[in-house]
């Protein structure tokens, strides 16, 4: 129970208050799938980063060959002519000047009876290899090939070939252009096979140029690819790691800050109640003192002054009378006080059975209307006709309800209106609002408001909205005021309802 205690009873509230915390678990599981999926993206782009330098690096390649043969073909064009041009002694010259000029690892040309002259840097050789005619399959879909080979003692190497258009001076021209331009399958001209002599212009009639380029140079600036990717890589893996631990473990201090913030207000809100308990005992076992020890001389009092005023009323004096008037009616108010204060100290009970709450306000505002309207204050209630039963004890809400609306009178001396609202808040929850359009409470006072003895009216006890408060915690409920200086005031009470409704 919340309020006064009975007389005698003790209270102590200094007692040791603990934060409950909640535990809160770093997500091992979540983060390990972000780390997992910024490794494979972090994967994904060093594979195609390294790819594309790569392919860069082998394409650049390509073209050197190209232009090497292009070189070697404009060569011998120039200086070297007839129909057995590849058989000359000044053609293996070129041959071995390019190779060395150009620090090949080798250099082989074929002519189109498959005889090989390879140079490398071992020496020159000359054979046949029956086997290259799959090369002249290949050449004659496509304008060059490429590929790696390995050599034995030479280590790996990148090989171009490419058809050379060699031909005796009286033939180069237009008819030899046109052939070229076949070869390479451009401008739509495919038909020029055909009513040209077989065999003698066709891709196999054709010498190759086979040259050998060192991929020393591919293979170190590869590795200085691959090493640049997984500095990076190891870079933004631990930086995006770090980054994520980082946000996962600011958001567990701020919910584990808020849960804290939130346990203190908790504990606050307990402990102020626990000292408000306190007080509240400690009032009322003066309170039920004080009452007890004053009722008995005030009624003595109230007793000889009223045989004093009848005595003077035998000596027709007017002024005595008056003053005895005066006496009995200071003895009243203390009396009236002495009875809050006996109510208020005296335990609050509630025996509650769920009932309707309309008759309860029926019955409240039936006893306050003529008051009302006799001030000019007009009294409306809005109560809904399906409202649900609550467990309620009818007499001590009766007793809570008539605090409120007299006091709402109070705060009207000039009339007004004044509402008694009742809607379901909640699933759980039934509110019943008490509205006034009176002068208003000042900001500053409203934490005051249920303070026992605190009141601002000239006459008042200030035992009146704790009694309220009383009763209201007695019924599981809770109550909570809204106010506007000039424009009024309206108190929330918040009753649960009940879960098993009684017919």
């Amino acid at each position: 129970m919340r309020g006064a205690l009975a007389p005698g009873a003790s209270f102590c509230y200094t007692i040791p208050v603990q934060l409950s915390l909640p535990k809160t678990h770093f997500p091992t599981l979540g983060f390990a799938l972000i780390v997992a999926t910024l490794t494979a993206v972090i994967a994904v782009y060093s594979f195609t980063y390294y790819w594309r330098m790569r392919q860069r690096l082998e394409q650049s390649l390509v073209r050197e060959g190209l232009t090497l043969i292009s070189a070697f073909e404009a060569s011998v064009r120039a200086g070297l002519s007839g129909p057995s041009v590849w058989k000359t002694h000044k053609l293996h010259e070129l041959i071995r000047d390019t190779r060395e000029r150009a620090d090949l690892d080798f250099f082989a040309f074929v002519d189109p009876s498959l005889t090989v002259y390879f140079a490398d840097q071992r020496g020159e050789y000359s054979y046949s290899r029956g086997a290259l005619t799959g090369l002249y399959g290949r050449l004659a879909n496509q304008p060059y090939d490429w590929g790696y080979v390995t050599q034995p003692g030479a280590g790996r190497c990148l090989v171009v070939i490419k058809p050379l258009l060699l031909d005796n001076s009286n033939r180069i021209g237009k008819r030899t252009f046109r052939f070229y331009q076949v070869f390479l399958r451009r401008n739509g001209q495919p038909r020029a096979l055909d009513i040209m002599t077989p065999g003698i212009h066709s891709v196999a009639a054709m010498p190759l140029a086979i040259v050998g380029l060192p991929t020393s140079d591919v293979v170190a600036i590869t590795r200085q690819a691959i090493m640049h990717v997984l500095s990076l890589g190891l870079i933004l893996f631990f930086l995006s790691s770090s980054l994520v631990y980082i946000s996962i473990s600011m958001q567990q201090h701020r919910s584990t800050a808020l849960a804290l913030a939130q346990a203190r207000a908790d504990n606050q809100r307990l402990l102020q109640g626990l000292r408000r308990s306190d007080r509240l005992a400690a009032l009322g076992r003066m309170a039920a003192t004080m009452a007890h020890e004053l009722r008995n001389p005030l009624s003595s009092i109230r007793g000889f002054t009223q045989l004093f005023r009848k005595h003077a009323a035998l000596a027709k004096d007017a002024t005595l009378c008056q003053y005895a008037d005066l006496v009995i009616s200071e003895v009243d108010r203390l009396n009236s006080v002495i009875t809050s204060m006996l109510e208020f100290s005296r335990p609050v009970e509630a025996h509650t059975q769920a009932s309707d709450i309309r008759p309860v306000i029926e019955n409240a505002c039936r006893l306050v209307r003529a008051d009302a309207t006799h001030r000019n204050i007009a009294l409306v209630t809005h109560i809904p006709p399906d409202v649900p039963r609550i467990p309620l004890d009818r007499n001590l809400m009766t007793q809570a309800l008539l605090n409120l609306l007299i006091n709402a009178i109070d705060a009207m001396p000039n009339g007004g209106s004044m509402y008694v609202d009742v809607l379901v808040a909640s699933p759980d929850t039934l509110r019943l609002t008490v509205r006034d359009t009176g002068k208003g409470i000042p900001k500053e006072l409203l934490a005051q408001i249920f303070e026992p003895f605190f009141t601002t009216k000239p006459k008042g006890t200030g035992l009146g909205l704790a009694t309220v408060d009383n009763i209201i915690a007695e019924h599981n409920a809770t109550i909570h005021v809204e106010s506007e200086l000039h424009k009024g005031t309206a108190f929330h009470i918040e009753l649960p309802l009940s879960h098993h409704e009684v017919v």
